[in-house]
């Protein structure tokens, strides 16, 4: 080979590599052909192997549906309230609970509680309990094994399964808490879990079908499988497709290993070639790289390579660099918010006002934080749920934001605790009115599922330089303000 064919300014990586990638390439391809028979049946095998392990993960998968509503019913079943409704309770109550309880349970068709005797504790169609969950129950009452889970497809539109769960006090039953939920929870699951190449569907021991998802993209079907799904008496059936391989590479390189051995050396007379040219054009891209770390710029003519590949590359790693860049201030950005409220977060909030602290003590400003924690906020989610908690610290939040001016800055500390920076103003009575107009704007009455929500506000001030030089003294000041001016108001409320 002549010495000096590297020495042309510019080549092609295709180029050098073509005339030893061809003799490779006939080799290959020739035990290839030998081979793909023989490959093509292992993988089929293979295929029909993972699959059936995979049938058993989904059938699992569609059981732990039906368990996570059986343990909803089963939890509602223990609470006090349903152990004395079922004992003490008339229709009415019985009605009024089922009512309240349906909205807070996902995908619910019918709730109701029967006591020790059979008798539902309200309106039977209102609360949606058809004649053949009636049926069911009273099997259930006469100790007589029902389906599990009992299935109703009669009416399409409310299409359901059942979960009945005794109410229990020392071994005594003494009511049942039944609930319906609709078999599109079920739809959704087969829906998610399915995968390109296969037919779902769940049948009852009579073959009705319940749900079914199809991604076959042909008629040949390579496995056809029928299981039960764990701790029902529902079927899960599986159609497979052939997998049509038209690539066996990967594969066959086990096979062809010995071939790579053999050629091993022409690579690596090869490589030998390659490595002094992608030497110099790799000490380029890296003093690139090094450039962008150090926003340095290098000269146009230091981007010289040798490689038209090489070229490419280099506004390929310019453009990865920048993206790099974009999502670093997007991490940056979602570090420093608070997920709910979308307002900034503690540890954003302290270096915020660390840096004021220290541009105040450069200029002689003043920076107040105003430490705030809302009144009521935890009789809203005893009472009215945890949803209702999020709703009024968003709402609050969207309040906060329509009342700060400029060198104004709010955050949410955690829990119902916020925080608001006040930066450069000039006498404390400044401070006194801001926290009145603050309570007067936020804390409107709020409106949850139709129950007015009265949400309080209790303020503690800090002052810079005043109360202290550093962020955790002023804080700590205002934390205590604060919580000085809530027992206050506790004791006035009552």
């Amino acid at each position: 080979m002549p010495k000096n064919i590297f020495m042309n300014n510019k080549t092609s990586l295709k180029k050098l590599t073509v005339n030893y990638s061809f003799f490779i390439f006939c080799i290959v391809i020739i035990l290839s052909s030998v081979s793909f028979w023989q490959t093509n049946n292992y993988l089929q095998q293979k295929r029909i192997d993972i699959q059936l392990n995979n049938v058993l993960i989904k059938a699992k998968d569609v059981s732990s549906i039906f368990n996570f509503y059986r343990d909803i019913v089963k939890q509602i079943a223990t609470q006090d309230q349903v152990n004395k409704l079922v004992q003490f309770g008339n229709k009415e109550e019985g009605h009024t609970w089922a009512t309240k309880m349906q909205k807070l349970l996902p995908q619910n068709i019918g709730l109701a509680l029967f006591d020790e005797n059979g008798y539902i504790l309200g309106d039977p169609p209102n609360l949606k309990i058809g004649k053949y969950c009636l049926k069911d129950l009273n099997l259930h009452f006469s100790n007589i094994p029902i389906a599990k889970p009992p299935v109703h497809t009669a009416v399409e539109k409310y299409a359901h399964f059942d979960v009945i769960e005794n109410v229990v006090e020392n071994d005594e039953v003494l009511g049942v808490v039944f609930a319906s939920f609709s078999l599109g929870i079920i739809q959704t699951k087969l829906d998610d879990i399915i995968e390109n190449g296969q037919k779902l569907s769940i049948v009852t021991p009579d073959d009705v079908l319940i749900a079914s998802a199809n991604q076959l993209n042909s008629n040949h079907i390579l496995l056809n499988k029928k299981i039960n799904i764990p701790e029902t008496d529902l079927f899960l059936l599986i159609e497979i497709e052939k997998e049509n391989i038209n690539n066996l590479f990967y594969v066959q390189f086990f096979s062809n290993f010995a071939l790579f051995i053999i050629v091993f050396f022409c690579i690596y007379l090869f490589s030998q070639h390659i490595n002094t040219i992608m030497k110099k054009d790799f000490n380029i891209i890296t003093s690139l790289l090094n450039s962008l770390k150090t926003t340095q710029k290098l000269p146009d003519n230091h981007f010289d390579t040798h490689l038209v590949e090489t070229e490419n590359l280099l506004s390929g790693v310019i453009s990865i660099a920048e993206e790099i860049a974009f999502y670093q201030k997007k991490l940056l950005d979602e570090s420093n918010t608070d997920e709910l409220t979308q307002l900034a977060n503690r540890r954003y909030f302290k270096e915020y006002a660390e840096q004021c602290l220290a541009q105040a003590e450069r200029k002689g400003d003043k920076v107040a934080l105003l430490y705030m924690d809302l009144d009521g906020f935890k009789a809203v989610n005893d009472n009215i749920g945890h949803y209702a908690g999020d709703i009024v610290l968003t709402t609050m939040a969207d309040r906060f934001r329509t009342f700060l001016r400029k060198d104004e800055f709010i955050s949410r500390l955690g829990g119902d605790e916020f925080c608001m920076l006040v930066y450069g103003y000039n006498e404390t009575v400044e401070l006194e009115n801001m926290a009145k107009r603050l309570m007067n704007k936020c804390t409107k009455a709020i409106t949850i599922d139709g129950i007015e929500v009265k949400i309080g506000i209790s303020i503690g001030i800090a002052t810079y330089p005043e109360n202290g030089k550093t962020y955790n003294e002023i804080m700590s000041i205002a934390d205590n303000a604060m919580y000085k001016n809530k027992r206050n108001n506790n004791a006035l409320s009552k």
